[in-house]
């Protein structure tokens, strides 16, 4: 109230630092002394995104704003956790909450990958960001466990062309979808253990059309 109304006559660092310490004991208090309540969780969102509103760049802004996105990831909601994470660093890029949001980032994308395991496009966005982050912060404590991310969304993007195309060789009009999509599975995971399988069978639909074309 007083910032909406009165924001030339009150002392606006103490009301925003009051605001600050109301919002993080309405976590704090709930997480030490037995569980924070989901209705808790929403309420201090929606206290440190009104801070964050008033104050953007206050000196504690950058740790606000990683804090709702790691409540909105306690919530479960993985995209709304992203969004909060992700503008840790868009705001705050010098921040050393910048790494583990970006971190965090990742985790998210990668949470809902396992959600929906035929998403295509999740798993190529989780990937993008995997290697982004390995690439913005290569000895990072938490570029390990990004690896291990990386590696699994890779095997799994594999094996999906892998199947896709024994697909494409049933339902294609033309057995070269097949081995189009064989080649790219090889050629973007040449670490696969998909690759042998699929030399196999482009070389085996090579013989089966080069034998076709003979016969006709």
């Amino acid at each position: 109230f007083l910032i909406q109304y009165y924001p030339g006559n009150c002392t606006y660092n103490e009301v925003i630092q009051r605001q600050y310490l109301i919002a993080y004991l309405t976590v704090c208090y709930r997480r030490g002394f037995l569980f924070i309540h989901w209705s808790e969780r929403e309420k201090a969102i929606s206290m440190f995104e009104t801070i964050l509103q008033n104050a953007p760049y206050w000196g504690k802004a950058d740790e606000m704003q990683f804090e709702v996105g790691r409540l909105y990831e306690d919530l479960d909601e993985q995209e709304m956790a992203i969004v909060g994470y992700s503008m840790v660093q868009q705001r705050y890029p010098r921040s050393p909450f910048a790494e583990p949001a970006a971190f965090n980032e990742v985790r998210c994308s990668y949470t809902l990958t396992r959600r929906h395991r035929y998403s295509s496009d999740l798993r190529m966005n989780a990937a993008a960001m995997a290697k982004d982050f390995l690439y913005r912060y290569p000895r990072s404590e938490f570029s390990a466990q990004t690896r291990l991310y990386l590696n699994e969304l890779y095997r799994e993007q594999a094996e999906a062309l892998y199947f896709q195309a024994l697909v494409y060789e049933r339902m294609a009009p033309s057995l070269n979808s097949a081995i189009m999509i064989y080649e790219r599975m090889i050629k973007e995971y040449p670490a696969s253990l998909w690759v042998a399988p699929a030399q196999a069978r482009i070389l085996q639909l090579k013989t089966r059309m080069l034998k076709e074309n003979n016969e006709n």
